[in-house]
């Protein structure tokens, strides 16, 4: 079961990846939510996004403005984060600002 959640975690992450590339082409802006020293984090800053790091999902949703993208990796990503849980309630609460 471990196993399966985790591959259903990456290839959500991908997905979620892959469209804000698309959505943030003009704005450059994501609300980030991980360890800001992570790979990823790093990736983006050198392709010239704009990261706003928050310390916890459910602040990423907030904080992000209608329309810009959001990445929850998680605090020890590529591992997951069991401290912090990305709920069913929040990505609802993220889909209804688009």
């Amino acid at each position: 079961m471990k196993k399966i959640t985790s591959s259903l975690l990456i290839n959500i992450g991908l997905c979620l990846l892959f469209c804000m590339t698309l959505s943030c082409t003009q704005h450059k802006r994501i609300v980030f939510y991980g360890n800001a020293d992570n790979d990823l984090c790093r990736m983006l800053q050198q392709e010239g996004f704009n990261l706003q790091v928050v310390s916890s999902p459910a602040q990423a949703i907030d904080k992000a403005p209608a329309g810009s993208a959001v990445v929850l990796t998680g605090l020890t990503y590529p591992h997951i984060d069991s401290a912090n849980r990305i709920t069913q309630s929040l990505l609802t609460k993220r889909f209804k600002k688009n």
